[in-house]
């Protein structure tokens, strides 16, 4: 339900009484009303919240029907972002309203390109054999056995394949 006030709009959520009472009692612990918590957490996403008290989260019956309501204050442009934002993540405004306010986040759940994790992992156990059959010959040979610049090829394979795998687990990390 969706009340318009000049430039102002209102979202209603529903919500159970816990979950309810918790976006209240985190409200208190910011210092400011439901609303501008909802405001600062959602739209603009620029208030650091208290952590939450231990089990509060944890206890909420996600089962429960949503009875309650809590009427939020937000102008035409506020309410376009959480309607973009609730899109782009694949939920509803409501729901991303009370997880946001709850649990503090709302997080995109990226899928991890699974077989670039598969390839990476078989050159650096490729390259982790080829390091090891290095070693066994200089220790089978002596160092005065080996070609410098076949070391050399063999390191700076080992080399780029761990810079390939620091940089792939860089960009899944910023994906979750």
């Amino acid at each position: 339900m969706n009340k318009k006030r000049g430039d102002k709009a209102t979202i209603l959520l529903s919500m159970t009484k816990i979950e309810k009472e918790a976006l209240q009692n985190l409200a208190k612990r910011s210092n400011v009303t439901v609303s501008e918590l909802v405001r600062l957490a959602l739209v603009y996403q620029a208030i650091d919240l208290p952590e939450a008290p231990l089990g509060n989260v944890g206890s909420l019956d996600k089962e429960e029907p949503r009875t309650n309501c809590i009427q939020v204050q937000v102008t035409d442009s506020e309410k376009l972002a959480l309607r973009e934002r609730a899109e782009s993540l694949g939920c509803s405004m409501s729901d991303l309203v009370r997880r946001s306010a709850i649990q503090g986040k709302v997080v995109q759940q990226n899928e991890i390109d699974i077989e670039a994790v598969r390839r990476m992992t078989h050159e650096l156990l490729k390259q982790g054999t080829n390091l090891n059959q290095l070693m066994y010959f200089l220790n089978a040979n002596g160092i005065a056995a080996f070609d410098p610049a076949e070391v050399q090829q063999v390191i700076w394979n080992v080399r780029d394949a761990v810079r390939k795998a620091t940089e792939l687990t860089e960009m899944l990390k910023s994906q979750v």
